[in-house]
């Protein structure tokens, strides 16, 4: 059995645990409640596009995509048509409070 054969076999033995295990354990972390977030995902949402209209009127050329990053929303409105120049709106909203703390506009 070569060298190569044997490293082969031991990374197949034993990634295989590990990387499930791996797999399991971000599922778990990201199923887990956090305490002090108090502001749902779709409620963020709403926020962002109640500002944004104020500024881009019709927001319908944009899909909306958020993400919690350190107890804070990230929203931000993509355009649609990858054909399309310029960009939408860009917010970060405290997920405690609902706050927004930051904004910019992209045209």
């Amino acid at each position: 059995m070569s060298r190569r054969t044997l490293l082969f076999s031991f990374l197949t033995i034993f990634s295989v645990p590990i990387a499930e295990s791996c797999v399991r354990w971000r599922e778990t972390m990201s199923n887990t409640p956090n305490s002090k977030v108090a502001i749902t995902e779709d409620q963020a949402k709403e926020i962002a596009i109640q500002d944004a209209r104020r500024a881009y009127r019709d927001l319908s050329p944009y899909r909306i995509e958020a993400r919690l990053k350190e107890e804070k929303w990230h929203i931000d409105f993509h355009l649609k048509d990858p054909r399309a120049q310029g960009g939408g709106p860009s917010y970060i909203i405290d997920a405690t409070t609902g706050k927004i703390i930051s904004k910019k506009y992209y045209q």
